[in-house]
Parts: structure tokens; sequence; C-alpha cells
């Protein structure tokens, strides 16, 4: 199954009232085996709202192949709509799912897009700024390894204005039931930025679990490739922009306090050293950096061993960024 050329599902622009929503969607392969190839380009974003009316929702995008090998390029936008109205004015990302369930793997350098909307109102006006939109790449058991080759993943939250605070970035999943996770991409989940005197929007989330189906033992190895960089740091503005930790000192992977999480091994809990963890190799970059007057670093954690199949210590960090602004702290990180 190949799929090409443009796809259009968004909401219309209002120029006085409210934005027209986007459509949904579903492109997948029902055979038993068969390759998928899309590099199309799809755009669902939510229209834009003018005077009184509210910015149109964001459209879902699902690519998924039942069945044989997913290769995917191209474009994909699902982004909130713009608003100048406060409350309920921009609107959120939308929902982009990729997924292969048996018998094949996922090779993707498409460009997505799924930011939150941002305030279009006058500086001094209070509206605040929409989050990112959720964004995941999985495969069930039995399918074959995630190889995010190149293209980037974008996700960030929308800008505010007046003393309103920016949205806040999106949270991107990459799971496997024990396959390999390979990131060359570029993938950015940002606050958004504060344009007058409130908080930057805090900082998105990234969770790569190589082992979803929590069998001990079996986890996928999990490798950010030289030149990759994910970035979920806080929005700027006057106040702080904080990324995701928890603030107690000790790194929480079980929840949304989490900037960066790599588990190949745990399904997001501790798991006990000794085992056949996956590798957690990180050769790219990590930035969970604070910002504003009063920002906090981001927490990161790792579950697994590593390419030498020792468990991990602090030193396995590879390059991370966790700085605090201002007056805020530091994030932590913490392996397993």
């Amino acid at each position: 199954m190949t799929v090409q050329g443009t796809l259009v599902t968004s909401g219309a622009t209002s120029t006085a009232a409210a934005g027209g929503n986007a459509g949904a969607v579903l492109i997948r392969n029902l055979g038993a085996f068969g390759e998928m190839t899309s590099s199309a380009t799809i755009t669902s974003t939510g229209g834009a709202g003018a005077g009184a009316g509210a910015a149109g929702t964001a459209g879902s995008i699902t690519v998924s192949a039942a069945a044989g090998n997913l290769t995917l390029s191209g474009t994909l936008t699902s982004s909130g709509g713009s608003s100048l109205l406060s409350p309920g004015g921009p609107t959120p990302g939308g929902a982009v799912a990729i997924s292969c369930n048996t018998g094949g793997s996922i090779t993707s350098t498409a460009v997505i897009v799924a930011s939150g909307g941002s305030s279009t109102a006058a500086v001094g006006i209070d509206v605040a700024g929409d989050t990112g939109g959720a964004v995941s790449y999985s495969v069930a058991s039995g399918a074959g390894a995630i190889t995010l080759s190149g293209g980037s993943i974008t996700s960030n939250g929308g800008s505010s204005t007046g003393t309103s605070a920016g949205g806040a970035g999106g949270v991107i999943g990459i799971s496997s039931q024990d396959q390999a996770i390979s990131i060359t991409a570029s993938i950015t989940a940002t606050g958004g930025a504060a344009t007058g005197t409130g908080a930057g929007g805090t900082g998105g989330q990234v969770v790569v679990n190589s082992d979803t189906g929590g069998t001990v033992g079996a986890g996928g190895n999990i490798t950010l490739q030289s030149g990759a960089v994910i970035t979920v740091s806080g929005g700027s503005g006057t106040g702080g922009g904080d990324a995701r930790n928890n603030g107690a000192g000790v790194v929480d992977p079980t929840g949304a306090n989490c900037a960066v999480i790599f588990d190949a091994i745990g399904s997001l809990v501790a798991s006990s050293d000794g085992g056949n963890e996956g590798q957690v190799v990180n050769s790219g970059s990590i930035v969970a950096n604070g910002a504003g007057t009063a920002g906090n670093g981001g927490d990161v954690w790792f579950d697994g061993k590593t390419a030498a199949g020792a468990e991990l210590s602090g030193s396995d960090s590879g390059t991370q960024s966790r700085l605090g602004a201002g007056t805020g702290v530091v994030g932590d990180f913490s392996p397993n």
C-alpha cells in the first residue's frame, strides 16, 4: 500500500467568529501482509478564531500498518488553532499516532508537528497558550524495531499574552514490546513562550519504553544516536518556565513529573538489576532546562544496561543539560 500526495482536513479560519474544527485522518493497511509506505503531506489543524470566537480543534492523524513494514516520510501536521479569545480561545495540538501491529517494523523520516495554539490577542490582553498534542510511535508484540532515522517531532506549547502562561509542551511516546528503538530524529516539546508578563509553559515529556509488555529480562535496546537532540525545556517568560521534575531530589518515572524517560526493562518502574535488560545509550543530547526567572530544570530517568552490558551509573548520562534559570533548581538524572 502506497500513500502519496496531499491531504487537508483542516478547519477554516474565521475573520469574525469561531474557527472551524479539523477532521480526523485514518490511514490503515488491513491486509494480512504487505508493505505500507506513506510519503504524503497530511494537514489537520484547527482553524483560527477571530473576534469573540474560539479556535477550532485539531484533527487526529493515525497511520497504522496491520501487518508488514511501515515506511513513513512526508509531513504530518495536527496543530491547535490560535485565537484572541479568553477563556476558551486557542486549542491544543492534536493526537498523531503511528503504529505497526504484527510482523513488521517502522522506519520514519517524517516531519510531525502537533503544537498547541497561540494567543493572537494584543500584548496586554490575558490569553493563555494551549498545550502541545500527544505524538506516538508504537509496535506490537511480534513486530520489528522502531527506527527514526531522520525527520523531526515537534509538540510545543502555544505562546500567551498579558499575564497568562504559555501552553505546556506535549507528550511524545515511542514504545515497543521488547524490540529495539533507534532515534536519530530531532524531538522538541518545549513550553510556550509568555510574550507578556506571565510564566512560560511547562516543558513537555518524552517517554521511550522498549518493554511495554512488562516482560522481565526482555527489553529492547534504546539508542539516541549521535546528532539527535531531545529538547523539553520550559518556555521563556517573566516567571518560571519549568521543565518537568518532581522537586524532591529523586526522579519519579511513573507519572508526569519527569522530562525524559528511557526504559529498557522496568515498564516505567524501578527494575531489579542483573537481568537481561536492554541497553540504554545516549550518544546524542538531551536538553531539559528551566527558563524565565525561576524555572526548574527537568528530571531524566534511564533504566537498562550500558552497551558493554554493565549496570547503568551516573556516568552513563551522555550529554544532558538540566539547568535551572534564575532561582530555579537543577534537574536530576537517575540511572537504574
